[in-house]
């Protein structure tokens, strides 16, 4: 006799059933452990939640289905518990996508005794079959049960093998009552330019079984005060119509950050659909550089573009038809600079005509580049294959000098604000560092909230000193970042994979003064055909820029004397940058002639 293996124990959870309505939008953890998948054929590829904004219907987190290259889909999610009585009639509502059009998906959606495949009760209530759509659309049934008690939703995914990603997210069960009219969408962007006319619209839905009349009101709302409101008395509504609703007047955006409310204000049996919100933006237009590196639309053709990040508006500078793209990228005083990932090189591209200049090799696939106005430095970060390093770079020729790792991991792109202070965003772990530019350091921020995926570039727009990126993930998003948090602000949304992000900022060259100093003269000032530069120490490089910052020579002749010919040049004042062996100097000269 053995005593010791006579008892065993365990736990078992026990859950209150759910009543309706009913919803899962799958960002509350209790809920979720409620939840039970069932990976039927072991093949380990099964459901699971995704903690990530660009694949959920709302909030951050979904329920995805992940392919396997050999099997087909045979995996089951079944919901928590939820009573249901066989005298009401109910809706079930969800919404789904697929990850890519070229992989087309499929699920099927039952009700069921238990969370188990063995207790499915019949045929499915929801099949969808042939799923390419990569934006969400809702799938809605009624239904009802013989029988008084307790049931579970089924969701059963039946995917191909080597499909790609199914997502599902805010299901949705409620009782089909006599008067239910909701809001169920409030039709406006993101995101509007400054001053542009604004049509509210919203789309109310008439789920009760009777037809209604109702009245409705939207407001606009700038965080204290309601800037709009609005309101239609008497729209009539059949049973099962949806209707776009539009208020008048229309509204002239202003800049900032707003909440709109639709609200039904006459009462029916269901008050928790009778109102929705949506927040918005209202912006200058955010004009900035950037290179085009992929449009599966074909219509903005591959290389430098301007791009409106608010409206998305992209004007193509000039067609590339080379197999190389830019990465990273910064302005420089009124030029700017980027990086060839084939080619490893430094370049600059002319903003109006495209073309582009070699300035020399860095011998590195620089992903970002930052420029410290402060302490006049560019720097990169390049990736060793396992760690990001933060290098120096010499603007004048390309030479790099490593200072750090950042972190391990992919750093897509790094910038610097006014203050000299450097960021950077990994592709690794989807946030936003910052970076110590003494030693490379990485420190994390906080999340971006997006599954950034390939190549993409951050930038400052240092008028403003706000961090801007053209991210990427699974389509572009033109956003705000919040170097506090990390937490990205999207203002608009395109097809196209967009690297080398930057935005001229406002040059103030240094004041004139004595050219004449300890270190160099030049003479004479003002000057007419020739200018002369005499140094005490080798001078390595000089540049010549014009008042907008525009190089107009660059120089390296490595002597302790030098004269230039600026006879071709229009009058004006002109910065001359000279590196020698004790430091970067910049003086002015005004040319006369």
């Amino acid at each position: 006799m053995n005593p010791n293996n006579d008892t065993i124990t365990g736990t078992v959870k026990s859950f209150t059933p759910a009543s309706l309505p009913f919803t899962i939008d799958f960002e509350d953890s209790n809920l979720r452990e409620q939840f039970t998948i069932i990976d039927v054929n072991n093949d380990g590829c099964t459901w699971s939640y995704i903690d990530n904004a660009t694949y959920a219907n709302s909030g951050t987190i979904s329920l995805a289905y992940e392919y396997n290259t050999s099997n087909a889909a045979n995996d089951y999610f079944f919901t928590n518990c939820i009573e249901l009585s066989a005298d009401e009639s109910f809706n079930v509502s969800l919404w789904y996508r697929a990850r890519s059009t070229s992989y087309p998906e499929s699920f099927e959606v039952y009700l069921a005794t238990a969370p188990d495949p063995s207790a499915i009760i019949g045929s499915p209530i929801i099949s969808k079959t042939s799923i390419n759509n990569t934006t969400y659309e809702e799938a809605s049934v009624d239904a009802t049960v013989s029988t008084d008690g307790i049931y579970y939703l089924a969701i059963k995914a039946t995917s191909d093998a080597n499909m790609y990603y199914l997502y599902i997210d805010d299901i949705n069960i409620r009782k089909l009552l006599d008067n239910d009219v909701a809001v169920t969408e409030i039709l406006l962007q993101d995101s509007y330019s400054t001053g542009a006319t604004v049509q509210p619209k919203a789309k109310i839905t008439n789920f009760g079984l009777n037809d209604a009349t109702v009245d409705i009101t939207f407001k606009i709302n700038d965080g204290s005060t309601d800037v709009y409101t609005s309101n239609v008395a008497g729209h009539a509504i059949a049973s099962g119509e949806v209707h776009t609703i539009t208020f008048t007047p229309d509204w002239t955006a202003a800049a900032g950050h707003y909440t709109a409310t639709c609200t039904i204000t006459t009462s029916d049996d269901d008050p928790t659909n009778d109102i929705l919100t949506k927040t918005f933006i209202v912006s200058d237009p955010i004009w900035g550089f950037a290179w085009n590196a992929y449009d599966p639309t074909s219509n903005v053709p591959e290389g430098p573009v301007k791009i409106n990040l608010v409206t998305g508006d992209m004007i193509s500078i000039s067609t590339y038809t080379g197999t190389d793209f830019m990465p990273g990228a910064d302005f420089i005083n009124g030029d700017w600079y980027v990086s060839s990932y084939d080619g490893k090189s430094l370049l600059t591209i002319d903003t109006t005509t495209g073309n582009m200049t070699t300035i020399g090799n860095l011998g590195l696939a620089m992903n970002g580049l930052a420029y410290d106005v402060i302490t006049d430095k560019l720097y990169g970060c390049a990736s060793d294959g396992t760690n990001s390093i933060l290098y120096e770079i010499n603007y004048f020729n390309g030479t790099t000098t490593q200072i750090g790792t950042i972190f391990s991991g992919s750093m897509i792109g790094i910038a610097a604000n006014s203050h000299g202070n450097l960021y950077g965003i990994s592709i690794s772990d989807d946030a936003l560092y910052s970076i110590d530019k003494a030693t490379g350091a990485g420190t994390l921020i906080g999340p971006l909230g997006y599954d950034i995926s390939y190549a993409q570039d951050i930038a400052f727009d240092r008028d403003n000193d706000k961090l801007y990126g053209v991210l990427y993930a699974g389509e572009g998003l033109l956003a705000e970042i919040d170097t506090a948090t990390g937490a990205v602000t999207v203002f608009n949304r395109v097809p196209n994979e967009l690297t080398a992000l930057a935005f001229p900022y406002t040059y103030t060259p240094d004041a004139i003064d004595d050219i004449s100093n300890n270190i160099f003269n030049i003479y004479p000032n003002p000057a007419n055909n020739l200018i002369n530069i005499n140094s005490n120490t080798n001078m390595s490089q000089i540049t010549l820029l014009n008042s907008l910052g525009q190089v107009m020579m660059n120089i390296e002749p490595n002597t302790d004397f030098y004269q230039i010919n600026i006879e071709n040049l229009p009058e004006g004042i002109y910065s001359i940058r000279i590196l020698t062996d004790s430091g970067l100097s910049t003086k002015l000269i005004v040319i006369l002639h």
